[in-house]
């Protein structure tokens, strides 16, 4: 009798690499993009034919916060109308559908951590792209684990860690937005709740949730502080030996073309109840991705 499988899509990301390391004692389906684009629908209905499913991991998204707002069918397909599809498929077959959503579905204005209670009011359109594929996924009737994160870095891929990793080794002098709140969270340690609540499934046949979890990284921070820690460590651990000029810049003086909420840390609580675990700590995680890099 073959084991319970998992589909993990969007794999060729940096979360699907670090899932493959986390869930390499089961049996798994990774899929890229070649393999399964979430936004044909011909291509969900093929990988859905397999009758062995109990988990459904989805990291396929449109990420890419400023294109959004020009490619807005697209974006919008893959981050909400393909989830209207794929979770009722999940429903349908009786699979657990895990789906990674984000904090830029909140508009920003307020001063304390966001709850997973916390009105959503995005204020550009992944924000608003994210939040339909929310709702599609919960109107769905399927089993469903929404984990809202925020600020993904790792020593993989490609992200805000790797930039200024790179970039410091290089530059003199780099310019980090100072006024834009949020709470970086460490992928391995994303990878390790999400592969829990596979467990938790799979251990559990009558475990049915229909929940949304915010896991993100502590102490709140800006990009500033976040790219300071960073450089500050490759210092420490002579990675760069030169002086690096870090200038501190306002959101309004960036050419973006969608705009972002200036506060956006979550609220971990609920999630670190149900599972007996701690925030991510993004000071860690930066500690962790150098010594991976260092040693590579």
């Amino acid at each position: 009798m073959s084991r319970p499988r998992i589909l993990i899509s969007g794999s060729d990301g940096q979360m699907g690499s670090f899932l493959k390391d986390e869930l390499k004692d089961y049996e798994c389906n990774f899929l890229d993009k070649k393999d399964f684009n979430i936004s044909i629908s011909d291509h969900i209905d093929r990988i859905f034919e397999d009758k062995n499913i109990k988990v459904f991991v989805n990291l396929a998204a449109f990420t890419r916060v400023d294109q959004a707002e020009i490619d807005r069918d697209l974006c919008f397909n893959i981050n909400s109308i393909s989830l209207n599809k794929i979770s009722r498929k999940c429903a349908e077959k009786k699979i657990l559908l895990i789906h990674l959503s984000t904090d830029y579905i909140f508009d920003g204005n307020q001063e304390i951590a966001y709850t997973e209670e916390s009105i959503p009011n995005p204020i550009n359109f992944y924000g608003l792209s994210k939040l339909a594929g929310e709702q599609n996924i919960i109107n769905s009737l399927s089993d469903y684990l929404i984990l809202r994160t925020s600020w993904i870095f790792s020593e993989k891929g490609k992200n805000f860690f790797i930039s200024i990793f790179k970039n410091s080794r290089i530059e003199n002098a780099l310019e980090i937005i100072g006024d834009q709140v949020g709470s970086p969270t460490y992928a391995g340690d994303l990878s390790k709740v999400i592969k829990m609540f596979i467990e938790k499934k799979l251990n559990n046949k009558d475990y049915h949730p229909r929940e949304i979890f915010n896991f993100s990284g502590i102490p709140k921070c800006s990009w500033f502080d976040f790219a300071e820690e960073i450089v500050n460590k490759m210092k420490e651990k002579k990675i760069i030996k030169h002086e690096i000029n870090l200038i501190k810049s306002l959101s309004s003086e960036q050419n973006y073309i969608a705009k972002r909420p200036k506060f956006s840390f979550l609220n971990s609580k609920k999630i670190c109840n149900e599972l007996n675990v701690v925030p991510s700590n993004w000071k860690k995680g930066i500690e962790i991705s150098l010594s991976k890099l260092i040693n590579e």
